[in-house]
C-alpha cells in the first residue's frame, strides 16, 4: 500500500508544480486534472484497504476521473475561443487599411479579363 501512495503523492506534485509553473489556462487544466487523478488513485486504494467488499471508493474514484475529464475539455474549449478572439482584427485595425487592389495592382491578366 505504501508504493500505491507514494505514486500518488508523485502524480499529485507534478500536477501541483504544472499549476504553479504554468501561466495560460490550457497549461493548468492537464495539471488540475494530475492532481484529481491522483486523489482518485487515493480512494480506491484506501477503499481496497478499508472495505474490499465495498465498491463506494471504485464510485468516487470514477466520477473525480469522469469530472476531471469534462472540466478539462470544457476549459481547454473556452481557452480555444478566447484565443481566436484575440486573433481577430478590432474594428479601427480593420478600417486602417486598404484594398489590396490599391496598393499594388497585379500585372498579370485575371481569369475574368480574358
Amino acid at each position: 500500500m505504501f508504493y500505491f501512495l507514494a505514486l500518488s503523492a508523485i502524480i499529485f506534485a507534478s500536477g501541483l508544480y504544472g499549476v504553479l509553473t504554468r501561466r495560460t489556462l490550457s497549461g493548468m487544466l492537464p495539471s488540475i486534472y494530475l492532481m484529481l487523478v491522483a486523489a482518485a488513485f487515493n480512494c480506491i486504494v484506501f477503499n481496497s484497504l478499508i472495505r474490499a467488499d465495498d465498491s463506494a471508493g471504485y464510485f468516487f474514484g470514477f466520477a473525480i476521473i469522469v469530472t476531471g475529464g469534462v472540466i478539462v475539455a470544457i476549459g481547454r474549449r473556452f481557452d480555444r475561443r478566447q484565443e481566436k478572439l484575440n486573433d481577430a482584427p478590432s474594428v479601427s485595425e480593420a478600417s486602417m487599411h486598404t484594398p489590396i487592389e490599391a496598393v499594388s495592382p497585379s500585372s498579370e491578366p485575371m481569369a475574368s479579363d480574358v
